[in-house]
């Protein structure tokens, strides 16, 4: 009877499946927009009821032309059997999160893809990071390094006990990650009630806040927040008034103090779902612990081997640096030329000494790098995006309505232009050329060593990239002159012939 149920759901609707991956075991919460089927179908369905969950699978199968076939192969392949703790598992299952509307953005703020990245770092250099990043589940607030962790009561990790300096201060959480670099002015845009009543809050001294705030990354798959975060201070505030001088926006520019540690969140039903429904103004608010300076590294072998490692940094990114710069074919082939402009505009040089002695700034540089990157690709993808959504759009007939909404589309289009955008996030994940999760687990790690070892690993990789790339460019060169002189000498032969 659910098979028969959901059929006849799934018949009687028009639209397409909107998937909501939220956790670890795929919760599918409005799986489409249309009222005619709405259900929740999670992974207990396909344990404890598994013919209702695969007769389900069978009738979508029975229906090829549905624009729902897609994502039916993306359940059932995401549903294999691995053992449960095994990493892999959670990252397969949560690569579909690439399928939700920001893959238009090119977005990689995953909590899986944190995962596999430090698992990566483990692979390679056949150690573990000691400090990864702890994830804070909100209303919970339990912390651990994966789902699976908070899901478990004994394998969660508390937050750790406040003491009296902790300093009560507003929190709030973005999709992407902020360097506490020194002199850098990092511009916030709030127009949500809550992030507007903080901002006036924070420039109010009566509220006691002093201007600081703490910027945490909000991950897109699991809704959990980075436990480590950046400290601001406002610095000024630009407010945009409409017409009957009611406020519907501040713009802050603010300046990085330093990092902070997640102690306890005092109102977590803030961020309930009903008050998020609700644009409830009332904001999150924790108490932080300041993260200890780490140390000067004693002994003279720790400092050659840091010397070491800034020296091939440094020569590392002058190589990243000179082919970015260079409008050849590998620069060409990565960047539009305004992105080649902004890099050879923008991006210093900078020395072995530098990075010892100015690491986030360093860090920074190459944060922007990769910020431009994602921003040149993303350009292109929707440029493409729109010029088919247009042209569509016209093939209607009528008066043209703007803006073009993609559900006005016919089916066949909305499912070209979300494999599009789903095979852009893809490649641009496989690029390594990751402005957020890399940059996170900097902030996470322990001391300047070991995060000047992760930057290194960062820019080394992607000079290896560019210079294969490189490589392979002038075989292809070399390949098609002696095709050409083998043509050439074959003709002037025959013509003596």
């Amino acid at each position: 009877r659910c098979a028969i149920r959901l059929l006849a759901g799934l018949v009687r609707t028009g639209d397409y499946l909107a998937p909501s991956f939220q956790s670890k075991n795929i919760r599918f919460d409005s799986l489409i927009r249309s009222p005619c089927l709405s259900f929740s179908l999670t992974m207990s369905l396909r344990t404890r009821f598994g013919p209702c969950f695969w007769a389900w699978a069978v009738c979508l199968l029975l229906v090829p032309k549905m624009p729902c076939l897609a994502f039916t192969t993306t359940i059932v392949s995401s549903t294999k059997h691995t053992p449960p703790g095994n990493c892999r598992s959670h990252s397969i299952s949560s690569r579909s999160s690439l399928r939700m509307s920001n893959a238009a953005g090119l977005h990689t703020g995953y909590e899986w893809l944190a995962r596999e990245k430090m698992d990566s770092y483990c692979d390679d250099n056949g150690k573990e990071l000691e400090h990864e990043i702890i994830w804070v589940d909100i209303e919970t607030g339990q912390a651990g390094k994966s789902v699976e962790d908070s899901n478990k009561v004994t394998g969660a990790e508390p937050l750790s006990n406040p003491i009296e300096s902790d300093d009560i201060l507003p929190l709030y959480p973005l999709g992407a990650v902020h360097l506490p670099s020194p002199g850098q002015i990092h511009k916030l845009n709030n127009i949500e009630p809550r992030n507007i009543k903080m901002a006036n809050d924070l420039i109010d001294p009566d509220c006691g806040f002093d201007g600081r705030f703490c910027v945490t990354l909000r991950a897109s798959d699991t809704g959990r927040i980075a436990r480590t975060a950046t400290l601001m201070r406002v610095v000024n505030t630009t407010r945009q008034e409409s017409f009957d001088k009611s406020l519907i926006a501040i713009r802050v520019e603010c300046v990085a103090e330093g990092l902070v540690e997640v102690q306890q969140i005092l109102n977590p039903k803030c961020w309930s779902k009903e008050q998020r429904i609700k644009k409830s103004d009332e904001y999150l608010v924790a108490k932080v612990r300041p993260v200890e300076h780490d140390k000067e590294s004693d002994g003279d072998i720790v400092r050659k081997e840091v010397q070491v490692i800034a020296e091939q940094v440094a020569d590392d990114f002058e190589a990243v640096r000179r082919i970015y710069s260079s409008k050849d074919a590998v620069s060409t082939n990565e960047l539009p030329d305004w992105a080649i402009n902004a890099v050879q505009s923008n991006l210093p040089l900078l020395s072995a000494s530098e990075f010892v002695h100015d690491l986030w700034s360093c860090t920074d540089v190459w944060q922007q790098l990769t910020n431009t990157i994602r921003m040149a690709r993303r350009s292109e993808l929707n440029s493409d995006v729109n010029e088919i959504t247009i042209d569509e759009a016209c093939k209607l007939g009528g008066p043209l309505k703007l803006p073009v909404h993609r559900t006005d589309l016919p089916i066949d289009v909305q499912k070209r232009l979300n494999s599009m955008e789903e095979a852009a996030a893809q490649n641009f994940l496989e690029l390594g050329i990751d402005p957020i999760i890399d940059f996170q687990i900097i902030l996470s790690l322990g001391n300047s060593v070991d995060r000047l070892k992760y930057l290194a690993l960062l820019i080394s990789r992607e000079r290896r990239r560019l210079e294969a790339k490189s490589r392979l460019q002038q075989v292809f060169e070399v390949g098609v002159e002696d095709v050409g002189r083998s043509m050439a000498n074959s003709n002037i032969t025959s013509s003596f012939d």
